[in-house]
């Protein structure tokens, strides 16, 4: 990847500078360190699959989902954190997941990590929104495929995962229990700011020393900020982004 590309309204050139240097600042690293696994990433087998699997719904009105923004973010976090608990809620089909079991293969860890999502396949979004209520929308399962399709049976199996299909509202607190201190959560799932508060607090407080929450979409509402504000921790925010350290 050469010179400038976007996705989306974010140029990426642009976009790479501002969460290197956020990360690096996040993780007191030098932010040639997140520059070196994000070129890894893009030229490693994991971008080509995913590629691959972009091509597969040229036709349709909807898109992947889990753009480069987010997925590329959860690999570089997998990297500097070697987490030893996951925690992704909100999967569709499945790209930040490719990324993260990507990362962990690269590092040889086998953690806990499990996912939870209530999964919204093509059939059932046309006949509740109709043609026009897909149309540019991300994260829809097409016709034909099963929840987290991007990421094969095999690998998930090589790594014990664990997928809830659920509502997190009603059993997050539950799975959060039944796993170590949490040093990575992905969410990516409702943008309603009640449940998002919710998911933030039960997260936060669950969190490893120096576990990190990452969020995508948090421009949609102050949810991110409101939670965040009242604990300690630190917090960069970008493209939409928006990631939680814990320091206690």
């Amino acid at each position: 990847m050469t010179g400038k590309e976007t996705t989306g309204i974010y140029d990426l050139s642009e976009y790479d500078k501002i969460r290197e240097d956020s990360l690096a600042k996040l993780f007191d690293v030098e932010s040639n360190q997140t520059q070196k696994i994000i070129k890894s990433v893009r030229d490693g087998p994991i971008e080509e699959h995913i590629q691959n699997c972009r091509s597969q719904m040229e036709e349709k009105p909807y898109s992947l989902g889990g753009a480069n923004l987010g997925g590329e973010t959860a690999h570089v976090l997998t990297h500097l954190i070697k987490p030893n608990a996951i925690l992704e809620i909100g999967v569709a089909n499945g790209v930040s997941t490719a990324y993260i079991l990507g990362a962990l293969e690269e590092l040889e860890l086998e953690p806990d990590i499990r996912a939870i999502d209530k999964p919204l396949f093509e059939s059932d979004v046309r006949e509740k929104r109709g043609e026009r209520g897909i149309e540019g929308v991300g994260g829809i399962i097409p016709n034909g495929a099963e929840a987290g399709w991007v990421v094969p049976m095999e690998w998930r199996a090589d790594y014990g995962y664990q997928y809830y299909v659920a509502d997190f509202t009603e059993i997050l607190p539950r799975v959060i229990r039944s796993m170590p201190k949490l040093d990575l959560v992905i969410y990516d799932a409702s943008k309603d700011a009640s449940e998002m508060i919710m998911a933030y607090e039960t997260i936060i407080q669950s969190l490893s020393s120096n576990g990190v929450l990452i969020s995508d979409d948090i421009c949609v509402n102050n949810s991110f900020e409101k939670v965040t504000d009242g604990y300690e921790g630190e917090t960069v925010k970008f493209g939409g982004i928006g990631i939680y350290k814990n320091t206690v």
